[in-house]
């Protein structure tokens, strides 16, 4: 988890790696998260009633402390190994962590639980992974695997998890550490979840699709063009949604959907095509840097890229110069700016009315040389997308749920009517392991986002939080709060969201979500 500059700094000596590993380190948790992350989910336990022990591997295991130290003594301890070790041999030996970690409990105790943490292959599992579950269902504990960073490509791990009661918990980096601790903690405290971040239990899990934002989301944001002025969410949402569950097809032609017509896209022999982390997608085409942002090309933003005049923030004029010589861009003129007197200041540092925006010209984009045909691909596929709400069947939280579930079930008879009919849609979708696309007016437009997880008030039932991925915001986790009556789900304002009483819709099924393509 250390980068090569740290281990030599901590050890003295240059890494090498072992019989399975080169000797490049690759650093995925360099800062250290996984430290204060630990020290988060020990409190959690503890205040469950949890006896929390601590342990370090490498190819060999050591006992920091065993199960039933003080909380204090465990967060003192996590703060003196970021930076040391107290294995002695580099490597990833899981099989022989387990083993050892199975060995730590007392075998009368219940309720036993092994949490791993590992950015690493063991290429000893694939013929060791019985004799561990074995090991492990023989004496009661659950392993409960996190996995992260570019080796985490180990199915057994996840067997592992599985067949031990747990669930494994991945991300290609330490940006998802957080998510995943989380998860991690519903998992292991009675699914009780901390929505606010406060300290204290808000709600139930009642189903969780395993999407992770900075995973299984784009890693830019919702954009304009000249075919949606007003975005994509709806593209980049039903993308992002068909992608995790590896059902978007790779190939689709042209579509005309009303007045609307879609490029046809390939992705067969791009990165796409065997379905790999979508947040790990880097924009290729070096002009895009001008309207999704400096630092996806890891370059800063020019400090006078924007500037004001006339309380209008426009483009300076020598980076307009390279946007047109771009050949890719159109520009939405004085738009009015709904950004808040506090943010631009935050951003810019004055305030402004109106604004310049640019805008991707789709059409531009298909004949332009200079433009990666990867991106060109991805983009067209996302407006393939975004063109399905027009053609997709769609049901509001505010419909008639019993004439919607007679046409989805083929029944007469269903014992879920109004928004309640919602929430067992949602739930069975979110319970498939599907990220399905809801959209309502959050903020004063109407918005597409993927529901990924769903959460029950523990004060009041008929109250939910829905975890989103919302295409504007990258790499974040977000919740939605719902209220459910006897009718309908309507939404309710929170911290993110300021539009109350507004019906969220949803198609009735994946297989409405495909037909589509079809």
């Amino acid at each position: 988890m250390y980068t090569n500059e740290q281990y030599k700094k901590i050890t003295g000596k240059d890494y090498v790696g072992g019989f399975f590993e080169d000797s490049h380190l690759e650093g995925s948790d360099s800062s250290g998260v996984r430290f204060d992350l630990t020290s988060e989910l020990v409190s959690k336990l503890s205040d469950k009633g949890y006896e929390v022990g601590l342990s370090e591997f490498r190819a060999d295991y050591a006992n920091a402390l065993k199960i039933g130290s003080s909380v204090s003594e465990i967060q003192e301890t996590l703060k003196t190994m970021n930076g040391s070790f107290i294995t002695s041999i580099a490597g990833t030996n899981i099989v022989s962590a387990l083993s050892r970690g199975i060995s730590e409990f007392d075998r009368s105790s219940d309720s036993k639980s092994i949490v791993l943490l590992t950015d690493g292959e063991d290429n000893s599992l694939s013929s060791s992974a019985k004799r561990v579950i074995d090991s492990a269902l023989s004496s009661n504990v659950k392993i409960c695997a996190i996995g992260f960073g570019d080796g985490i490509k180990n199915t057994n791990l996840a067997n592992i998890s599985n067949a031990t009661g747990c669930k494994f918990y991945s991300s290609s980096d330490a940006r998802g550490l957080a998510e995943l601790f989380t998860n991690m903690a519903s998992e292991l405290v009675d699914d009780l979840v901390d929505v606010d971040g406060d300290g204290t239990s808000d709600g139930v899990l009642l189903a969780d699709s395993g999407f992770i934002v900075n995973r299984d989301g784009f890693s830019f944001a919702n954009y304009g063009s000249n075919l949606s002025r007003g975005g994509h969410c709806y593209g980049m949402a039903t993308f992002a949604q068909l992608y995790y569950k590896k059902k978007l097809p790779l190939t689709f032609d042209d579509k005309t959907v009303g007045d609307k017509k879609s490029y046809g896209y390939d992705l067969t022999d791009t990165y796409f095509k065997d379905y790999p982390s979508l947040y790990d997608y880097k924009l290729q085409t070096n002009a895009l840097k001008y309207a999704f942002g400096f630092d996806l090309f890891q370059e800063e933003t020019p400090p006078d890229f924007r500037i004001l005049e006339d309380d209008a923030l426009l483009y300076h004029s020598k980076y307009k110069e390279e946007i047109d010589n771009s050949g890719l861009y159109d520009y939405d003129e004085d738009v009015k700016s709904k950004m808040s007197e506090e943010r631009q200041k935050q951003k810019y540092g004055f305030t402004f009315s109106t604004y310049t925006n640019l805008l991707l010209n789709e059409d531009k984009m298909q004949t332009n040389e200079r433009f990666h045909r990867v991106d060109r691909e991805m983009f067209n596929a996302i407006y393939s997308g975004h063109l399905k709400q027009l053609q997709t069947v769609s049901y509001s939280s505010g419909s008639d749920f019993i004439l919607w579930l007679r046409n989805v079930f083929g029944t007469e008879d269903t014992a879920y009517s109004g928004g309640a009919a919602f929430i067992h849609i949602l739930k069975a979708r979110l319970e498939d392991k599907d990220a399905p696309v809801i959209f309502s007016d959050f903020s004063g437009d109407l918005h597409a986002v993927n529901a990924i997880s769903l959460v029950q008030d523990i004060e009041n039932p008929n109250d939910y939080y829905i975890g989103i991925y919302d295409n504007n915001y990258p790499g974040e986790k977000r919740y939605i709060y719902v209220e459910c009556g006897d009718k309908t789900c309507v939404t309710v304002a929170n911290e993110y969201y300021p539009k109350s009483n507004q019906p969220l819709r949803i198609s009735p099924s994946l297989g409405e979500d495909l037909a589509y393509y079809q």
